[in-house]
């Protein structure tokens, strides 16, 4: 089941500073940031920035490939002028000029991934103090929604039942009908819905059974480093160091 992502023992020890790498970056919808004004900017700074990246990355490969396709023009247009007798000086090249375009936008590509990336701290950690006050919102949402669903499986499973009972009466009655003989009714009964479709319900009660995995995670991680740091405390005081104001 997927819930809290293994954590090394420095990262269980200590939350890392959170930041988000431009080159890769998977940015919150926006919307969720509606009552936090001040991060939704910060939101849409990264989003230009990673957007200026984006653009001038692929404009440079861009220019790259047309240098390329005028390199070879160009040289083949200075083989057919010299075996014509036309002037190879009048050919135009245009390679350069889109070698420089491509420099150029390769120059805005590292300016705006400096940018991004510095900038991907602050905005990182704007998230990570946030954090808090919007996975209450969202674990509601999560509620709803699994309520709905096992409402629906529910619903689901009643009416495979009954559409069961109907089926097996309905082959019943069609041996009597079609094939005539003794009716011995081994159609009757409560037939099973198609393993496959059982495999499905049960996957997706695993998957709403994620959120509770994660906060007893999240939980373990947060009561481990309370002893840790209880432990630490008493190890300082038995010592005559310094205790931490956090510290138990």
């Amino acid at each position: 089941m997927k819930h809290l992502r293994p954590l090394t023992h420095h990262q269980r020890r200590h939350a890392r500073p959170a930041y988000i790498n431009p080159t890769n970056a998977v940015l919150l919808p926006r919307e969720a940031l509606a009552d936090f004004p001040d991060v939704q900017k910060l939101h849409d700074e990264m989003t230009r920035l990673i957007d200026a990246m984006r653009e001038h990355q692929a404009a440079a490969i861009r220019s790259d490939r047309e240098a390329a396709d005028a390199a070879h023009a160009y040289t083949t247009a200075v083989r057919d002028a010299m075996r014509t007798g036309t002037p190879a000086d009048k050919v135009p090249n245009r390679e350069p000029e889109l070698r420089a375009q491509a420099a150029q936008h390769r120059a805005f590509y590292s300016k705006a991934k400096r940018e991004a990336t510095d900038h991907g701290h602050i905005y990182g950690q704007a998230l990570a103090n946030i954090a808090g006050q919007l996975i209450a919102r969202y674990e509601q949402t999560l509620t709803d929604c699994a309520d709905d669903i096992r409402s629906a499986v529910q619903t689901l499973h009643h009416a495979w039942t009954r559409w069961g009972e109907a089926w097996a009466v309905r082959r019943y009655l069609s041996d009597a009908w079609i094939k005539g003989g003794q009716l011995n009714g081994g159609h009757l009964g409560h037939p099973s819905a198609p393993a496959a479709a059982s495999a499905a319900l049960a996957a997706i009660d695993q998957e709403l059974a994620q959120l509770d995995q994660l906060k007893r995670d999240e939980a373990d991680v947060l009561a481990w480093r309370e002893q840790e740091r209880a432990a630490e405390a008493a190890n300082a005081r038995y010592l005559g160091l310094p205790v931490g104001p956090d510290a138990a």
